[in-house]
């Protein structure tokens, strides 16, 4: 048993054992073994599954933890001994305990805190020991072993004294919940983390003059601008009450809730939010609130709203910021109309209210004629009616999320940010039905995001020529040709826009900017046209060159040779059986074969022609006469004259002894000049024979009869020799 049981206790539990033993189980466990034992009257731990997860032992008669109550227990993640009367707890109540995440000793009656509680609780992230009797806390570094906390909750109406160790060794320490109603001494420091915590709660802190000092040092330590600060149950007596506020704002601190406060001091700042006012609203003490600037009003619920007179002990002749937001409509109207007039009223923001008439509201607010700012964002007004009038110098209004499917022409002339964001606008609304604007030529803004917008053009934008922002996206632009050219190129002289497309596919969610338009998709039937032009240029150009460069001649000539030698590869007999192969035109046959084949072939060393007339095989292609003759034959005799240039046949015969000479790498042409010829006429691609001709002596027949037998001598001459 523990050492410190005073004689009453033992005396207490003496008395007490046949209640003690009365109960000794719990069996109220769920499936995932959490065991709830709350409100069973058990004077010790009782006895649950050793696989438990979690123990609620909160609001029982627990005086007292031994050191083996807890041992078996060793899976527990969750233990409350919230208000179950815990006087003593003994040294390593909580050995076994290695995993548990949540403990709470809060609301009991342990005076002394002791560092072997928490020896063990090496991962522990929550503990919760509000609400006990001790007296001084920090005194000796009671959590340095939770290395793991995260929540720590602490204090109570009976602390009076913090010393620096209080914190000491809770490095991940994120938020604290502080109780200190009677505190009487502190130590600067004290509560001061190791690093800024993400929110700090002080319940009770004293604003009275001997304790201003603690609470501004408080304050001061637990205060950065990422902390987010609640203060409970906080007294304004007078202006002295408010200086350890003063520590909060010169820290930075962005996030401040004070709930549950009073003030008999001036204010100038009020906000309700999410509160119940329930009764008749009268002021505590009957303050008036002369300097009341702003007024910020959230949730409100007012269970008696046409009695209730809180408002009525503010005077709203300095009021220059009105915030009215998600209350109900009858609020707003019990707010704005009963008021009145509000002379000072510059900023104004009703929104989120299920208003319905915009009518209606800009009939409320043309009475307040310092209007500046107007908010009406999320609220159901679909359209803007006729019957609308603003004050003069109204230069913002927020009509976003209002469910507007159009914009009308009745809108305020002195806006400079006009906010219809996350509306039903199908078109850019018409500059031209705003002539007073045009004529003012204000700098404005306009918000049009999140509309169904498809596209807008230079027209719907050029009108505002003093145009200064126009935040138009997630929208569902089509970006046609004439859209993303306007974005690209002409709407610099009045916005920048940065945006995506929502169709076509082709470049849905690209960036506006970064769209490339190809010229066919844009100016189809022009570069259609261009194009065509452009290939019958191409293909003029081509037909000229090969035209002058004989080409389609080479590629002509290149492939009936191919083709020829393949078809007759097999069948072709390549040994030369006929000295000359004897080309001419159908014009010269009557001088070949009266003159020429009976000259040499009836002569004493006969030779063998071959003439196509005789000797080409019936019912074989021509072109393929021509080639294995060629072939066949020792020389090609060649009978020039002018027929013979312009006959088509013996062209072939002219283009295939060409490629016959370059094929067989030999020069076996003999050439005969039957009448007088230029050479010129001689197609240029046949540059093989005009070689020839340059190069050898070709035989002319003579004219006169005496002269004839030296030319059948050189003819012969010359046959014998390549023959040889």
């Amino acid at each position: 048993m523990c050492e410190r049981i005073t004689l009453m206790t033992v005396i207490f539990i003496v008395l007490s054992l046949p209640g003690m033993f009365s109960q000794t189980s719990c069996s109220n466990c769920e499936e995932h073994s959490f065991c709830t034992c709350s409100k069973k009257g058990f004077y010790h731990i009782p006895q649950v599954p050793f696989s438990a997860l979690g123990l609620d032992l909160s609001l029982n008669n627990i005086e007292m933890i031994d050191q083996g109550d807890l041992e078996a227990y060793t899976e527990l993640l969750e233990l409350n001994l919230h208000k179950s009367k815990l006087n003593v707890i003994c040294s390593h109540p909580f050995k076994s305990q290695n995993h548990l995440e949540f403990l709470d000793l809060s609301d009991n009656h342990l005076t002394n805190l002791s560092s072997s509680w928490f020896e063990n609780l090496l991962f522990l992230p929550h503990l919760n020991i509000l609400g006990n009797n001790y007296t001084t806390l920090g005194s000796n570094p009671i959590f340095h072993t939770l290395a793991n906390l995260r929540i720590l909750k602490f204090g109570n109406p009976h602390l009076q004294k913090l010393e620096k160790h209080v914190l000491y060794g809770l490095d991940s320490l994120t938020k604290i919940e502080f109780y200190c109603s009677n505190l009487k001494a502190y130590k600067n420091g004290s509560l001061h983390p190791n690093k800024p915590l993400s929110a700090v709660t002080i319940r009770n802190a004293l604003t009275t003059p001997g304790n201003i000092h603690i609470t501004s040092s408080i304050l001061y330590d637990v205060s950065h601008p990422s902390t987010a600060m609640v203060v409970l149950d906080f007294l304004l007596t007078d202006n002295i009450s408010v200086l350890p506020l003063w520590e909060v704002c010169n820290a930075g601190v962005k996030k401040n809730h004070f709930l549950k406060w009073n003030s008999k001091s001036r204010l100038i700042y009020l906000e309700f939010d999410n509160v119940e006012l329930q009764g008749d609203g009268q002021w505590y003490g009957n303050a008036t609130h002369t300097l009341l600037e702003t007024i910020h009003i959230r949730k409100i619920y007012i269970t008696k709203l046409f009695n209730f007179s809180l408002l009525k002990v503010f005077p709203f002749d300095n009021i220059h910021k009105l915030s009215i937001v998600e209350c109900n409509v009858f609020v707003v109207h019990w707010l704005c109309y009963g008021r009145g007039t509000i002379p000072h009223l510059n900023t104004l923001n009703i929104s989120q209210n299920f208003l319905r008439s915009i009518g209606e509201i800009s009939q409320l607010v043309f009475q307040f004629k310092k209007l500046t700012s107007l908010d009406l964002s999320k609220n159901n007004f679909n359209d803007i009616p006729e019957n609308c009038g603003w004050p003069l110098n109204l230069t913002f209004l927020n009509l976003s999320s209002t469910k507007l499917y159009q914009v009308t022409p009745y809108l305020p002339q002195s806006l400079n940010i006009l906010d219809l964001t996350d509306n039903d606008l199908t078109t850019f609304f018409p500059f031209s039905t705003f002539p007073n604007l045009i004529e003012l030529k204000l700098e404005i803004t306009l918000f049009i995001q999140r509309n169904t917008l498809n596209m807008f053009a230079k027209s719907d934008l050029s009108r505002y020529m003093r145009l200064q922002s126009l935040e138009a996206g997630q929208n569902n632009f089509v970006c046609s040709c004439e859209f993303v050219t306007f974005l690209q190129c002409d709407v610099e002289n009045f916005v920048t826009l940065t945006d995506a497309c929502d169709s076509p596919l082709t470049f849905q969610g690209q960036k506006i900017k970064s769209i490339q338009m190809s010229i066919f998709v844009c100016h189809m039937i022009p570069a259609i046209s261009i194009l065509c032009i452009e290939t019958i240029v191409v293909f003029f150009l081509c037909g000229f060159t090969c035209y002058k460069l004989y080409i389609l001649w080479y590629l002509k000539m290149t492939w009936a040779w191919l083709q020829a030698k393949h078809k007759s590869a097999v069948s072709r007999n390549t040994n030369v059986i006929y000295d000359a192969f004897v080309s001419y035109s159908d014009h010269d046959s009557e001088w070949v074969e009266e003159l020429l084949v009976p000259e040499l072939e009836k002569a004493e060393s006969s030779f063998a022609l071959c003439l196509h007339k005789r000797n080409f095989q019936p019912g074989h292609w021509i072109l393929d006469n021509i080639i294995d003759s060629i072939e066949k034959s020792h020389c090609t005799l060649f009978v020039l004259s002018e027929h013979f240039v312009m006959s088509e046949w013996c062209r072939y015969e002219l283009d295939f002894a060409h490629f016959h000479i370059f094929d067989e790498n030999n020069d076996s042409v003999v050439l005969i000049l039957l009448e007088p010829i230029d050479k010129k006429s001689i197609p240029k691609r046949f540059c093989k024979l005009r070689k020839v001709m340059n190069s050898k002596t070709y035989l002319e027949w003579p004219t006169e009869e005496d002269m004839r037998a030296e030319f059948w001598h050189n003819l012969k001459a010359a046959l014998r020799r390549d023959k040889s």
